[in-house]
């Protein structure tokens, strides 16, 4: 009868020690990584593909740069061209930043492969043409407004995993791509337009 409880609480001490290191791990101090990534989740899909003529007239395929880069995604204004667009001119400041941090630029708009083939942009940015009247590239990331029959401008960043931050079942814009443009960069400049 000694003998049993001498053993007993032996027996406890792994099953009370496993709790303590749970309960260590799920409620411990704000600081835990796994507590900061639940209170700051963000709800995230996978990006749309597309694909489309580049400014060399090449076949793009956002699946090739899918889970290997960071990639900003511009949806631009063709009308007045890739050079006058204060995001792209913005990123081609941080040219090096870019290829230093693995980050691609992919570049959409109605604009033809002649006309973004004279912007000037290296070819670390696709310029990549979105004919009408399907707009197929700009609806399938929300950013056509059926109402005044138009393609919308807007800034996405896609993370390395290839997800990328959702509201209601689609992509969801940056608010203010120059300060994330900086946040991802760590770039020491300031931003063009605050």
């Amino acid at each position: 009868m000694i003998a049993r409880s001498r053993f007993r609480p032996r027996i406890l001490v792994l099953p009370v020690a496993a709790l303590l290191i749970y309960a260590a791990v799920e409620y411990g101090p704000q600081t835990s990584p796994r507590r900061r990534s639940t209170q700051s989740s963000v709800a995230v899909m996978r990006a749309p593909l597309f694909e489309g003529t580049d400014s060399t007239r090449s076949l793009f395929r956002l699946h090739g740069w899918l889970g290997r880069h960071t990639i900003f995604i511009v949806f631009f204004d063709g009308e007045k061209g890739a050079a006058a667009d204060p995001v792209l001119s913005h990123l081609l400041q941080h040219t090096a930043d870019l290829k230093r941090t693995n980050t691609y630029v992919a570049a959409i708009s109605t604009a033809l492969p002649s006309q973004n083939s004279t912007a000037g942009f290296p070819s670390s940015f696709a310029l990549v043409t979105d004919l009408p009247p399907d707009h197929s590239i700009h609806r399938s990331w929300n950013c056509y407004d059926d109402t005044a029959d138009k393609p919308v401008t807007a800034v996405f960043l896609i993370d390395r995993v290839g997800n990328v931050p959702a509201k209601d079942g689609h992509p969801m814009p940056l608010q203010d791509a120059h300060a994330e443009i900086h946040r991802l960069l760590g770039s020491a400049h300031e931003p063009a337009n605050p």
